[in-house]
Parts: C-alpha cells; sequence; structure tokens
C-alpha cells in the first residue's frame, strides 16, 4: 500500500478525499470500495461501533468517522503513520460529533487489542493466513454484527480461513468484491 503524503490536509473529509485518491492512483480505481461498505454498515445497518485492525495512515478510519457511529478503536503494530497526519484531525472530528476514539498499538492478535466489544470489525492487518486466524480465534465473541475483511482475493488462504471460520461458527458470507484485492463481509446469524 503506498504511504500517502497529505501535507495541508485541514479536515477529516479533506483527508478521506486525497488519501483516497493517492491510494485509487497507485493501486486502481477500486482499491478503496470497501470505505463504501464500512460507511453503508454504519449509516444503514446499526453498527454503532467499529473496529479497525490495520490503520496505517487511517484511510479506513476516516471513512468510518464520516458515517458518524458512536466509537471508533484503531489498533496497529505502529501509530507513527497515522499519529503525522490523521490523529489530530480524528481527535478534533470525534470531540465536535461525540464519537468516543480510542487507539491501541499492539498486535491486534494480542491480548491488549481487545478493547471493547463491537458491532463492525475490520481486518486489514498483517496479511498472512496464520494472523487472521488468530484474530479471528481471539476476537470473534467480541463482534456483535459484521466483520469485513480487506485483501482477501490477493493474500494466500483468506477465502479458505473465512469460509471455514463462518461454517464452524454462527457466521454467513453476506458479500465479497472480485476486485484485486477483494474484500468479504461476513454477518453473525
Amino acid at each position: 500500500m503506498v504511504t500517502a503524503e497529505l501535507d495541508g490536509v485541514k479536515s477529516v473529509e479533506e483527508f478521506h478525499e486525497e488519501i483516497c485518491r493517492q491510494q485509487k492512483e497507485a493501486h486502481g480505481d477500486r482499491y478503496c470500495e470497501h470505505h463504501e461498505v464500512i460507511q453503508n454498515m454504519i449509516k444503514n445497518h446499526g453498527c454503532k461501533s467499529y473496529k479497525e485492525f490495520g490503520t496505517h495512515q487511517g484511510a479506513s478510519a476516516a471513512a468510518a468517522l464520516l458515517a458518524k457511529p458512536e466509537s471508533v478503536q484503531l489498533v496497529d503494530l505502529e501509530l507513527a503513520k497515522y499519529n503525522k497526519y490523521f490523529k489530530p484531525l480524528a481527535e478534533k472530528y470525534c470531540e465536535e460529533n461525540s464519537i468516543e476514539l480510542k487507539t491501541y498499538e499492539c498486535s491486534s492478535s494480542s491480548i491488549g487489542s481487545l478493547g471493547n466489544p463491537c458491532d463492525l470489525l475490520f481486518i486489514d492487518s498483517l496479511h498472512k493466513a496464520y494472523h487472521l486466524q488468530a484474530e479471528l480465534d481471539l476476537h470473534k465473541s467480541s463482534v456483535r454484527k459484521y466483520i469485513l475483511f480487506h485483501d482477501v482475493n490477493n493474500t494466500r488462504g483468506f477465502p479458505e480461513i473465512i469460509n471455514k471460520f463462518c461454517n464452524q461458527n454462527d457466521w454467513k458470507v453476506i458479500e465479497r468484491s472480485d476486485s484485486i484485492e477483494g474484500y468479504m463481509l461476513i454477518k453473525k446469524i
């Protein structure tokens, strides 16, 4: 993933627009298609709490904030890229819109990432099958409604792990993108 240059961006709206422009330019027009899914789930499917693994600079976090959930939790091994441009914008936006914002600088497969339960979990962290399995094992009981996965079409083993998880638990795949990176959305049943 490209690391965007975001000097001069002054709002969450500007940040989201510019980072998506740069990501689409580098990776293709459908690279940020999961942002629409995040916003739709928050606005139209009762997802009042959002959590994500793999924040990087905050592109998907910005999409979530713009949908105005009640709470947002961001988890990444290193938050330096998030802190550089997005943190001050996100904190101000959350204060103005009464959104509870928490960040966790740790592995998404560690106990320290548990935080609070959420309605929607977005996973875009370490793209390794063993790591995804560890995340699902640790967090499955703290997700109330949906899990959205990014990079499922270009990460070996992800679709199989997600389908197996659904078959062994009370979840089902409700949407899948056919883009190069791809996403899958699953719902608790």
